[in-house]
């Protein structure tokens, strides 16, 4: 028999403004349990998990961002 394993709901970026970032971390930490379990080890995978997982709604906001890597990566 083979174990399965649910997988997270994808994070809801809308709703009560004042509670965007205590629901992210929320989300965050069981996205990071999530990913544990499955023995995600690499960080392009973890990334590309990430954004799978979170959800159209919050990936357009992610696809507006302007994100600039630290010197040396």
């Amino acid at each position: 028999m083979a174990l399965q394993i649910p997988s997270i709901p994808p994070f809801n970026p809308h709703g009560d403004q004042n509670s965007v970032s205590q629901r992210w971390t929320k989300w965050k930490k069981r996205f990071q349990y999530f990913i544990i379990t499955y023995g995600v080890m690499d960080a392009e995978r973890k990334h590309a998990l990430l954004l799978h997982m979170v959800g159209q709604d919050t990936q357009d906001i992610y696809d507006t961002l302007v994100i600039r890597q630290a010197e040396g990566q």
